[in-house]
């Protein structure tokens, strides 16, 4: 499993970072100001007091990027400097693959930003798990990656009450998420391309 977990992490990368190098197309419409995003997640529990849990998850995320500026000549220098962001996730918890043991879902924040094709972004997580009752919970995670990709470590905290047995307290955290509009995403932009506009 940890040997699949590891080539699906290559996988992603080496996709995100074709998709970064890839030209623009030769007219190129106007970018969106705001890149609607749908994502998958993995987490797996590390260090010596995992219990084994996973989560595999689906999100959607809305985020806004900001791009840096040229201090030649005051315009655009293409791509996505810096971005915030916001949206839901769910997630399935298991601790064999062999069944579903618990469900969570949270509102997502993010914010991130980039120097050339790679990024490094922070998450916070608010939300609930439930396995029979439900459990509210917080977390964050530090990513590192591409923009349309990332690994990283998270954590999650129930808030008021002990952790249930289901709920990992370090994980290997992976992301993976691609624009609706993937030819009209400032994170598609590349300096040489602005200044052609």
């Amino acid at each position: 499993m940890k040997r699949g977990c590891a080539w699906f992490a290559v996988c992603v990368c080496l996709v995100s970072s074709e998709l970064w190098a890839a030209p623009a197309p030769e007219h190129p419409k106007e970018p969106n100001s705001v890149d609607n995003m749908l994502g998958v997640t993995f987490d797996t529990g590390i260090g010596k007091n995992r219990v084994g849990a996973s989560a595999i998850g689906a999100r959607f995320v809305r985020l806004h990027p900001f791009q840096a500026e040229d201090p030649d000549t005051g315009g655009v220098d293409g791509g996505a400097a810096a971005w915030l962001g916001y949206g839901v996730d769910a997630r399935v918890i298991t601790l064999g693959f062999d069944s579903v043991d618990a469900g969570v879902a949270h509102l997502v924040g993010r914010a991130g930003a980039g120097m050339g094709a790679a990024t490094l972004e922070v998450e916070l997580l608010l939300g609930a798990g439930i396995a029979g009752s439900v459990v509210p919970t917080w977390g964050f995670a530090v990513l590192y990656g591409f923009p349309f990709a990332g690994i990283g470590l998270a954590t999650e905290i129930p808030i008021g009450q002990a952790r249930p047995h289901w709920l990992e307290g370090l994980t290997l955290a992976l992301r993976f998420q691609l624009p609706l509009e993937l030819s009209r995403s400032k994170f598609m932009a590349h300096p040489d391309e602005s200044a052609a506009r």
